[in-house]
């Protein structure tokens, strides 16, 4: 069933396909140039090329019905028309042959390419089929002399070519494009159009008016084509064209209009070239706008889709940083305690054999704490939460400061440490330039086993060069590009926690890259490398360097008050056996309500976390200065957030920040210094009262 109703609408198509040729056909040779055979208005060309290129190679059948009827009713031998059937036939083969197997050429002419397939490959190739075999026909069969071939060639040859360029391109915009649907003012435009071009087109090609002038005139329609393509598309383009093509042939062929001259054969070849002139132009510059529409929509729909993932970044970004913030704070709870609590045993197993499991628990929370520092130190870069608070930094204490604290390290290797600088300040974040070559400094005592490390700081061109140079195992040229990697380590394939965890040089390639200092890095297997970091020189008032570096202070107990605030249980119990171990009196609470219930006065240190439910430290803080006013008491908020919100909060709090895991040496420190400050300000506002009350005499 299906096979017959194929057959049958082939067998329309093709009888379709052959009517139309011949009918157009015989249109045409009302125009013959040469007998009557040969003429230059040839739309049967441009008809067999649309009927294949839509519809498939088996309506050749149709065309060369159409095409034998049509040369055999100019009265031509059967043979001799069946033989100009065939050259026309092949003519449209190939012609769609070679437009879809070289050009993948689109139906649609929508890109420039396809326009200028169509002019090459059909409308100037392919043409020379039916033109040499046409003109050969008539040689051989006696209707033209050898003499006049070229004559008879080129005159079948820019027939069948107006047809392809002329009559093929609207059948195709006809089949391949939506019908346009006009507005109201489109529909006035596209009236003005016609009527302003059916004017021109009769005043310069069907009147007297502008014979004899030469072909000058006939240009005066191209801002017609133009405006015809730019603004109605290949619609416009084709349909201008084909308006143009038949008000020139019809007063052409009276011999009136710019294209008049003395023979027909003249007058129609310059009508035929102009016609496939404006023709190729009209499609080109339809298939500009074409493409430059389809640009402008590309172009919005990649700014769209930018403009998504943009906002789907950002998502991400803020749903990584919320995870980064509840992962810090719930993660380092643990850790927090484990550490408060091991520090707390250590008086109790003074000079035992527990002693050394002790030293080994707090071993393993070292190693736990740098990792977990580590993974969200990269994590805190990426999420660009953390902000540099650029200073003037000491050159000399900042290396003399890690040359002590690596001294150690380097003489148990048996390695040479040595420092080469110059005195000068530097202008970065003193803390973060400290973790950039902290890390660098143990990553090449770590890889060196002979030789030593050399740390430099030399002036060049307005910067401090700080170089730090290893004898070490040195990295392979394979491996640069990766060594600044989250875990990437070149001589560690078992994962030797030992050797690192492969997140030190991801933290300083980030750092140097936060705090635009230039990194650089040259290695050679086998020989060592070379770290230089460029830094500008600060030319600020030097300020006084820090105080002394965190210290346990000895052993010696500690005197005050201390409110401990957090709502996780074990936090707070193993905070709170630290302190008490250290001598200080300490009332704990789960919160800020609870803390103002148990209080009797107000204590000499607050220490809070920082996320306590429905309320955070820092509103703690307050609310415990409004129960208390005028006291005097210093306040700690230890946080594992990292929120750019919370920190930017913590940061202008004017309070001291410890981040979790906090060392409990640096806490003993920070709280002996806050209990002298404590005591100092209650001293200095008592002398304040007893001034007021006993005033000195005039």
């Amino acid at each position: 069933m299906k096979d017959s109703e194929a057959g049958a609408g082939l067998l329309v198509r093709s009888t379709v396909v052959a009517l139309l040729y011949f009918a157009t056909a015989i249109v045409g040779l009302k125009y013959a140039v040469v007998g009557s055979t040969v003429t230059l208005i040839w739309p049967p060309s441009g008809i067999a090329l649309v009927a294949i290129l839509a519809f498939g190679y088996r309506l050749s059948f149709g065309i060369a019905m159409g095409a034998f009827l049509a040369n055999a009713w100019t009265g031509l031998p059967v043979l001799l028309a069946a033989s100009i059937a065939t050259g026309n036939v092949l003519e449209a083969i190939a012609g769609a042959f070679l437009l879809q197997r070289l050009a993948s050429f689109r139906n649609t002419l929508e890109r420039r390419w396809d326009v200028l397939a169509l002019l090459i490959l059909s409308a100037i190739f392919s043409t020379t089929i039916a033109a040499s075999i046409g003109a050969a026909t008539l040689t051989l069969g006696g209707i033209v002399a050898v003499g006049e071939y070229a004559t008879v060639w080129l005159m079948w040859w820019l027939g069948d070519m107006m047809g392809v360029l002329v009559v093929a391109p609207p059948l195709l915009v006809w089949l391949s494009h939506a019908r346009p649907v006009l507005s109201t003012l489109k529909i006035i435009e596209a009236l003005g159009l016609l009527a302003s071009l059916l004017v021109a087109s009769y005043l310069i090609f069907a009147t007297p008016v502008f014979a004899g002038r030469g072909f000058y005139p006939a240009l005066l329609v191209f801002p017609f084509l133009i405006w015809g393509a730019l603004r109605f598309d290949h619609w416009g383009a084709t349909l201008v064209t084909l308006i143009i093509s038949m008000l020139a042939i019809w007063g052409t062929t009276h011999g009136m209009g710019v294209f008049a001259d003395s023979s027909l054969a003249d007058s129609l070849i310059g009508w035929c070239l102009f016609a496939n002139l404006i023709a190729v132009t009209g499609l080109l510059l339809a298939a500009s706008s074409a493409e430059q529409r389809r640009g402008r929509v590309a172009l919005k729909n990649a700014h769209d889709e930018l403009a998504r993932q943009k906002e789907a970044a950002e998502r991400a970004n803020q749903a990584k940083s919320q995870f980064l913030a509840a992962a810090s704070h719930d993660l380092r709870q643990p850790l927090h305690a484990i550490g408060l609590y091991a520090a707390s045993m250590r008086p109790q197993v003074a000079g035992r054999e527990a002693a050394i499991t002790l030293d080994k628990i707090e071993a393993a929370v070292v190693a736990m704490e740098h990792l977990f520092c580590g993974i969200l130190d990269v994590s805190k870069l990426d999420a660009g939460v953390v902000v540099p608070a650029v200073s003037s930094v000491s050159v000399k204490a900042l290396l003399e400061g890690l040359h002590e604290d690596f001294r150690q390290q380097a003489s148990a290797k048996g390695l040479r440490f040595r420092l080469r600088y110059r005195d000068a300040r530097v202008a970065s974040d003193p803390v973060l330039l400290e973790r950039i070559l902290r890390n660098l400094i143990a990553n090449a005592l770590r890889y060196t086993d002979r030789g030593g490390a050399l740390i430099t700081a030399s002036q060049r061109d307005g910067l401090i060069r700080f170089q730090v140079w290893d004898t070490g195992c040195g990295i392979p040229p394979k491996h640069m590009a990766h060594i600044f990697q989250e875990f990437f380590q070149v001589a560690n394939p078992r994962r030797d926690r030992a050797q690192g965890l492969g997140l030190g040089l991801a933290i300083v390639d980030r750092l140097a890259r936060l705090l635009e200092h230039p990194l650089q890095v040259r290695s050679l297997p086998g020989k060592g490398t070379v770290f230089s970091l460029d830094v500008p020189i600060s030319h600020a008032d030097p300020l006084h360097d820090a105080g002394d570096r965190d210290t346990l202070l000895g052993l010696a107990r500690l005197n005050g008050q201390v409110a401990v605030v957090d709502d996780d249980p074990m936090v707070l119990d193993s905070l709170a056996t630290l302190l008490e171990a250290w001598g200080l009196q300490v009332t704990m609470a789960a919160s800020g309500v609870e803390l103002l219930e148990v209080l009797e006065q107000a204590p000499d240190i607050l220490i809070t976390d920082y996320r306590l439910g429905k309320e955070d430290g820092l509103e703690l803080a307050q609310a415990l200065r409004n129960a208390y006013p005028g006291a005097e008491f210093q306040v700690i908020v230890v946080t594992g957030d990292v929120s750019e919100r919370s920190l930017h909060a913590l940061k202008h709090s004017g309070y001291q920040v410890l981040e979790k895991p906090v060392r409990p040496a640096r806490l003993r420190t920070l709280i002996a210094n806050l209990l002298r400050l404590t005591r100092r300000n209650r001293q200095g506002a008592m002398s304040g009262r007893s001034d007021a009350t006993h005033p000195s005499a005039p």
